[in-house]
């Protein structure tokens, strides 16, 4: 097996076709665990499937690392949470450097004949992620459900029962829990018939009804995805949270996944003063109105709007240096703090003064790999060999059909390195051109900086 020490050590998830599908449901999408033991590769939900068809369940444990008391312990190495698990109990295992020297030397002695046949990759064999039924103008949840269900460090915090560990009461379930319904959700997608779309109906419910009077997410109401991005966002913080009050730092899996920091800073036109401010946000929105005057928008020039010094000629900010209003006052926008997963929203609807809704189809450019080094307030050195912290990869679109008043959402995801088209239950494969010529709504990014 092609599998390095260093692999194991930095953290970083394994080559994709090292593991590929599951030796029991011969799928090559969801949450992939290989055994240390034997080197099988199967789906989170088959471990047991896996320890007891191949008698692991007598053997002794594999190594020295935990529960010392549970002779029956097997280690199972998790590529997408990159997680040491028990293949017993699912505890999570933290081996130390010694420890790890040990998994090492055990993967490298397993014999390339003695692997499945499934580790090896064949593209026509890939089955696609399944999609969710249409409840009645729901397309705009299911595309936003599509988008958070890919994201390989959430499904992880899902499916390793984290929710419930960090509850205060686990044991009281909350009827209205809008993390606990996508758990319910991201077991469906993994597991069951492959071919079969799912109906996320709980959900539903549970967004409605956490939602204010409801009257946003309403079943029989065309909602906005921008909006329910949020809204989901602010729900699952809700239910997430640590359960230490007297934290400040919040450490649900939003904020360490989404958190975003932004910071203003407004320049006194009397004497010259300067004030800052940092506000968290969890995605940017970004003007497309005012740009009519570029014949190719591209993605670049709204960040460089977003971020660029404007004037504020209005006497609507005073000075805490000379208790003045100022005549003309210097603003600019940037980023303090880059998140892990990077939403940008692309304004295409404007609400006119006459009540009207107008939408704007206009095509953005947007790359493949974003570079967001401009747009922050302290930019490395440039001749730091280290930048790879500023860029980003396209992984998630979001785009909508129609007109203001009406259409219909449609998400593209990136996973396994292949892009999938989500129209509510319909999936298809997208060639890379023709995702980045799609007219986006919403584009997500992650981080590429490990």
């Amino acid at each position: 097996m092609n599998v390095s020490l260093e692999c194991i050590e930095s953290g970083s998830r394994l080559p994709f076709n090292l593991i590929s599908f599951c030796s029991f449901c011969k799928s090559g999408i969801g949450i992939k665990l290989i055994c240390l033991n034997c080197g099988g590769c199967f789906c989170y939900f088959k471990k047991t499937n896996h320890t007891t068809t191949n008698n692991h369940s007598k053997l002794n444990r594999c190594y020295e690392l935990h529960h010392k008391k549970n002779s029956k312990c097997l280690l199972g190495l998790d590529m997408v949470c990159r997680e040491f698990i028990c293949l017993v109990c699912g505890d999570v295992i933290r081996p130390d450097d010694s420890e790890l020297k040990v998994i090492s030397k055990k993967l490298f002695s397993i014999k390339k004949p003695s692997l499945p046949s499934c580790l090896s990759r064949t593209t026509q064999h890939i089955f696609p992620p399944r999609g969710f039924s249409n409840l009645g103008k729901s397309c705009y949840m299911n595309a936003i459900l599509q988008i958070l269900l890919r994201i390989p460090e959430f499904q992880c915090y899902l499916l390793m029962d984290h929710h419930n560990r960090d509850r205060q009461h686990p044991s009281d379930e909350d009827p209205l829990c809008c993390t606990c319904e996508l758990v319910n959700l991201l077991q469906g997608t993994v597991s069951g018939d492959r071919f079969k779309e799912i109906t996320p109906v709980g959900f539903l419910y549970t967004l409605w009804m956490n939602s204010g009077d409801g009257e946003d997410f309403a079943g029989y109401k065309e909602g906005d995805a921008h909006e329910c991005l949020l809204a989901c966002l602010n729900q699952i913080h809700s239910t997430t949270q640590g359960s230490n009050p007297l934290d400040t730092t919040c450490h649900c899996p939003i904020h360490l996944l989404f958190r975003c920091e932004l910071k203003s800073e407004l320049i006194c036109g009397n004497c010259n003063s300067t004030s800052h401010k940092v506000d968290p946000i969890l995605d940017l929105s970004l003007e497309i109105a005012h740009l009519t005057h570029l014949d190719q928008l591209r993605l670049v020039d709204c960040l460089e709007s977003f971020t660029t010094k404007e004037a504020l000629k209005e006497k609507c900010y005073t000075c805490a240096e000379c208790q003045m209003a100022s005549p003309v006052t210097t603003k600019s926008l940037k980023i303090s703090k880059l998140p892990h997963i990077l939403c940008i929203q692309l304004k295409r609807f404007e609400h006119q003064v006459q009540g009207n809704s107008v939408k704007l189809d206009r095509f953005v450019q947007f790359p493949l790999m974003l570079d967001m080094k401009p747009y922050t307030v302290n930019p490395r050195n440039p001749n730091d060999p280290d930048q790879s912290g500023y860029f980003y990869k396209l992984t998630g679109i979001v785009r909508h059909q129609g007109s203001a008043t009406s259409g219909h959402y449609q998400v593209i995801v990136c996973q396994d390195e292949l892009y999938f088209s989500f129209s509510d239950a319909n999936v298809t494969v997208m060639r890379l051109k023709d995702v980045l010529a799609v007219e986006a709504y919403i584009l997500v990014y992650t981080s590429v900086s490990n």
